[in-house]
């Protein structure tokens, strides 16, 4: 069973686990003739997902995959903007660019753009994004409470991170943040201070 099998039978059960199935929503997949596609097909008839749609495009056609690249030339330009502007040291920016490009396509669904009446994200969940409000400048560091309970009054209580944008699957005001000397992920609510 390949990755692509696996990740995309994830989602879909993420979808089906929000109430959101190929019975009253048509989901499509719009790919092309290689034969990893067509197993993927034929995986998910076998897992229970035979109404998702999908369509074959001819060879030699990139035509047809226009709109998405424009959109993924857009994608990797602002993630290249949240890294440049984070002034983030090059050993760090190497291993952080997918939470920048993840923080860019949360970007892209919850702003409304000028020629729309809702989000992206409003159109699919029905409701507005509620970490909106409380966005952050990504790689900005922050300071937040440490883990220990027991410290001496004179040791610093708070650990200096960088913030990776809001943290999937939890309250909106949480976020996840990068130790720099660690180079290890946490999610928090508990920030003392943003430091701008």
């Amino acid at each position: 069973m390949s990755d692509q099998q696996q990740v995309i039978l994830a989602f879909l059960q993420r979808l089906q686990a929000k109430g959101i199935t190929p019975t009253n929503v048509t989901i499509f997949f719009w790919v092309d003739n290689a034969g990893e596609n067509k197993a993927l097909k034929a995986f998910l008839t076998a897992n229970g997902f035979a109404n998702v749609e999908f369509e074959f495009t001819p060879r030699n056609s990139p035509q047809c995959n226009g709109k998405i690249e424009r959109k993924m030339a857009v994608l990797w330009s602002r993630t290249k903007s949240l890294l440049n502007t984070a002034k983030l040291p090059q050993s760090l920016r190497n291993g952080l660019w997918p939470k920048a490009f993840l923080f860019s396509i949360l970007l892209e669904n919850a702003i409304v753009p000028t020629n729309k009446t809702a989000s992206a994200y409003k159109l699919f969940h029905g409701e507005d994004y509620k970490g909106l409000n409380h966005l952050h400048i990504f790689g900005e560091v922050v300071v937040v409470k440490g883990s220990n309970k027991i410290q001496s009054k004179l040791k610093n209580k708070g650990l200096p991170l960088r913030c990776c944008g809001i943290a999937r699957d939890h309250a909106a005001d949480c976020f996840t943040f990068l130790n720099p000397k660690t180079k290890k992920y946490m999610e928090s609510r508990d920030v003392n201070i943003w430091l701008n």
